[in-house]
């Protein structure tokens, strides 16, 4: 019973909570164009970073286990390959969640990279997003390399091909 509920939640998360978009970008495709505000104050927009530099992106909630288990080795992922390069970002999803409960929660649990708060859930709904968490890693071209609930194990080995 404990392993069907397991699978359930997140499976009635993304039929319930989080509208799919279907013009958004899988592996193999280009991302669609974004500009963002983060929490920071900092503008990032698609345009300037597409052709310069890869992406990893993570769509996260305050209220998930398991985004909370993944901060300690995003964190420690961010530390290696920002300096190489990547950028990093947080995208909380905005569902059940607020701006000032993200910030509470970035600070309590030293999230060392930038993040957004999702309002409207726009940006989670074009990228297609239907489980939280959700990883995106997007090549210097702005293609979508990598797509899961858990960072690459191979990032390291495969971070060249990501600057092509």
């Amino acid at each position: 019973m404990r392993k069907t509920i397991k699978w359930l939640w997140p499976l009635l998360l993304g039929v319930f909570l989080l509208p799919i978009n279907l013009n958004a970008a899988e592996i193999g495709e280009q991302i669609p164009p974004f500009s963002i505000t983060t929490l920071n104050g900092d503008v990032i927009d698609s345009s300037n970073i597409i052709g310069k530099q890869p992406i990893f992106l993570v769509f996260w909630a305050t209220w998930c286990p398991i985004c909370k288990e993944k901060i300690p080795h995003i964190n420690e992922m961010a530390a290696k390959f920002v300096p190489k390069g990547m950028l990093f970002l947080g995208i909380n999803a905005g569902v059940n969640d607020s701006e000032k409960k993200v910030r509470r929660y970035a600070e309590k649990y030293n999230m060392e990279y930038p993040l957004y708060f999702d309002k409207g859930s726009e940006l989670t709904k074009k990228f297609k997003v239907s489980g939280i968490p959700t990883i995106i890693i997007v090549d210097k071209s702005g293609v979508v390399r990598y797509r899961d609930a858990s960072p690459p194990d191979d990032l390291m080995a495969n971070f060249d091909a990501l600057n092509k």
